[in-house]
């Protein structure tokens, strides 16, 4: 081992790059045991032209690095020492997240002990087929790169658990996807995908599927063969349908389908009665299934931007909700059994038809945020009063008359009012 290294602080400054002018890298060898590059801001004087000597399992190449002789940092540009990477013959960690290093060549196929790889916002626009060669890799993050398309050479990643790659140009993703039985988070969000391969019903170990803000029309029903999902995103689409077979996803806690072209909603909903978390925003429905009541461990419900012109009085069976938001609708009235929601804290009902409250509505006592801004509201019922831990309430944009706004001030005293 170099002398270099046996300082007491046990930390080393190496030059991979030894043309003058050029900007440098910098590895930090902590007690860690991570070879960190972040954030250098001094010279780097101590020249290695090898890295054999690294018996270290993580590298790290970030950002922000320093040019010779100057203070100001720039984005790495130099290359990447690709040759000498491969005698971290125990790297199980590999951090190339906003290097803007370019491309990957074959050289990163060596490096066979790899777990983790992240290759965020590095300016890729392709892969290399020797991917395949990481077949100990667990998580490989890709996010927000230029990538078009993924070789059918990464369905040879048997031991993947994570994959991100979101933030791409991807229209379509290899069948050999079928191939990752071990992949349980699965991120494909904002992407140009119109259809994903039916072959994704294999991965049923998946946990977390995200597919939104795509341009997706439609769902293979081997969607329902995910039995093992807990979070399913596919909000920001194209879907003017759900296939009944989502039923099957008996585990599911969030359910997000918002911004899409909905305008019903299947009954066979009512079977996930694990959900936490539904979001149905910004869609066409004009009715709720009274279905809906066997969603009971509900906490936030998400119907904005629709075309309901009514609640179902089964909405106050979801006893659990702790958020519900319904504006931007037709309501023009509630139903009185919003009464048994005792437990809600943000209701906002902004931008509806709404000429009246019921005085029920005093019965939610743990209300801290109520939105009734942009309604035809005259008038507040007396039980509002009872609101005791409300903190803000929005009355913007409604027919109030000014010795209504007094009152309403009287019954609810120090709080925050907006009219």
């Amino acid at each position: 081992m170099p002398p270099q290294l046996r300082n007491k602080e046990n930390i080393i400054r190496l030059l991979l790059s030894g043309q003058e002018n050029n900007i440098t890298l910098g590895l930090q060898l902590a007690e860690s045991q991570k070879i960190d590059l972040t954030d250098f801001t001094e010279d780097i004087d101590t020249l290695v032209n090898s890295m054999q000597f690294v018996q270290d399992k993580s590298l790290s190449l970030v950002e922000k690095l320093v040019t010779i002789g100057q203070e100001e940092k720039h984005n790495l540009c130099d290359p990447i020492p690709w040759k000498q990477l491969h005698y971290l013959k125990k790297l199980e960690n590999l951090d190339l997240s906003e290097s803007q290093v370019g491309f990957l060549p074959p050289e990163i196929g060596k490096l066979i002990t790899l777990k983790k790889l992240s290759l965020g916002k590095s300016q890729l626009s392709s892969l290399p087929a020797e991917i395949e060669n990481l077949t100990n890799l667990e998580e490989l993050w890709l996010v927000k790169n230029k990538l078009a398309s993924l070789p059918p050479e990464l369905g040879n990643l048997i031991n993947l658990k994570k994959l991100v790659l979101s933030k791409n140009y991807l229209s379509s993703i290899p069948s050999e996807i079928q191939n990752l039985l071990n992949l349980e988070i699965l991120w494909l969000s904002e992407n140009l995908l119109k259809s994903i391969p039916v072959e994704i019903g294999n991965l049923t170990k998946l946990k977390e599927l995200s597919l939104s803000s795509n341009q997706l029309r439609s769902l293979h029903p081997e969607i329902g063969e995910l039995l093992n999902l807990l979070y399913l995103d596919i909000s920001k689409n194209h879907l003017s349908s759900i296939p009944s077979e989502i039923q099957n996803l008996l585990n599911l806690k969030y359910l997000y389908l918002s911004d899409n072209h909905l305008s019903s909603i299947p009954n066979e909903i009512k079977m996930l009665t694990k959900l936490t978390e539904l979001s149905l925003g910004e869609n066409l429905l004009k009715s709720i299934p009274s279905e809906i009541v066997n969603l009971t461990t509900l906490n936030k419900l998400f119907l904005y931007s629709n075309q309901l012109s009514s609640i179902p009085a089964e909405i106050g069976k979801l006893a659990q909700l702790i958020q519900l938001d319904l504006h931007e609708n037709q309501l023009t009235s509630l139903p009185v059994e919003m009464r048994e929601l005792t437990k809600l804290e943000y209701l906002f009902l902004h931008n509806n038809q709404l000429n009246c409250l019921p005085p029920e509505i005093g019965n939610m006592t743990e209300l801290k945020t109520l939105n009734l801004s942009n309604n035809w509201l005259s008038k507040m019922p007396e039980e509002i009063k009872n609101l005791s831990k409300l903190v803000e309430l929005n009355l913007e944009n409604n027919p109030l008359p000014d010795s209504e706004k007094e009152r309403i001030k009287s019954l609810l005293p120090n709080r925050k009012i907006t009219f």
